[in-house]
């Protein structure tokens, strides 16, 4: 199985589902800013990795955790993903977990700031402190992706 975490950037919300999948980031408390930076890719990607599907690790099912930034384009690229896969005749279930429901107001400015306008010494502490205070909600999506694919 290939699961697929995207949201509209792929560096924020979409990292810390991912990381969360893998149990690289807790369940149990909200990490601090210095294990998210260390520990993932946050916060990194470009305007250039739009579309990206990036590999993150093998989860505990063997499936293929992943991250992707697909911009505003949601229907469009799901679409087109489950389409190739069907095309492709891949026997591999594909999964596509939308986390942009779950990124707040803070995530949104300071991802604008940080990664659209290329000032991240402003904009990461303040996609940082939203996805912080977000936290606990990408956990429970984490939770249910993995309750609705592997009955945890």
């Amino acid at each position: 199985m290939i699961i697929i975490y995207h949201c509209s950037g792929g560096t924020h919300s979409s990292v810390l589902a991912a990381h969360i999948h893998l149990g690289l980031l807790p369940l149990d408390r909200v990490p601090t800013a210095k294990e998210i930076i260390e520990k993932t890719n946050f916060d990194t990607s470009t305007k250039k990795d739009w579309g990206l599907i990036k590999s993150v690790g093998i989860d505990d099912h063997g499936s293929l955790i992943c991250t992707m930034g697909r911009r505003f384009s949601t229907n469009i690229v799901i679409q087109a993903l489950n389409s190739l896969n069907r095309q492709l005749g891949m026997k591999e279930d594909l999964q596509l977990i939308n986390i942009h429901t779950d990124v707040n107001l803070l995530m949104k400015i300071g991802g604008l700031v940080s990664r659209g306008f290329n000032m991240v010494f402003i904009g990461r502490p303040i996609v940082m402190k939203g996805s912080l205070k977000a936290y606990y909600n990408i956990v429970e999506v984490v939770k249910n992706v993995k309750q609705r694919i592997y009955n945890e």
